[in-house]
């Protein structure tokens, strides 16, 4: 399969780590109401009233410093949730992202993809926006490069060739 593949090809193992709301290793400040629902990831959610005292923290357990895609869950779209804040904290980034959780539930959301220094001091925060009842439900990490190197990142002003609107392929 494909992880037995990447390992093959670069030693490096695919990291794959889900945490849900009910992960020992999460932090929790203010009061959440436990709910079950069928769309919900592994049957359970928690739900937050206020965003000045709830907040929900995963603090994950990462392998090794590197690039890691990370998504969030939250139960199917019934609407009743109003936009969350998910606050991602990484060994270079602290990015706040609002979500509509009344919408897109039941499946994997990408947040973005950061650069984590697998340290203990990195996490992913839920809170909600404007005081309003917002979903706990799980976090994914994705490993998506070899950890010792960086990015590659290429930057032009015009492509040789290339024409507006098709497809562009080159050799490097």
């Amino acid at each position: 399969d494909d992880a037995t593949q990447l390992i093959a090809d670069t030693g490096i193992a695919a990291v794959d780590i889900i945490l849900d709301s009910h992960y020992d290793g999460s932090t929790v400040s203010g009061q959440f109401t436990e709910w079950s629902d069928l769309t919900a990831f592994r049957g359970k959610a928690l739900e937050g009233q206020r965003s000045d005292s709830d907040v929900f923290r995963f603090v994950p357990d990462l392998p090794a410093p590197g690039l890691y895609r990370v998504s969030a869950f939250w139960p199917g779209d019934d609407g009743s949730n109003p936009e969350a804040q998910i606050r991602v904290n990484a060994a270079s980034t602290y990015q706040s992202i609002s979500v509509d959780q009344g919408h897109n539930g039941g499946t994997w959301q990408e947040l973005g993809v950061f650069d984590f220094a697998a340290d203990g001091n990195e996490f992913v925060d839920f809170t909600a926006a404007d005081s309003a009842t917002f979903v706990v439900d799980a976090v994914r990490f994705q490993s998506v490069s070899d950890p010792q190197t960086a990015p590659l990142e290429l930057i032009a002003k015009t492509l040789p060739g290339a024409e507006l609107g098709q497809a562009y392929s080159t050799a490097l």
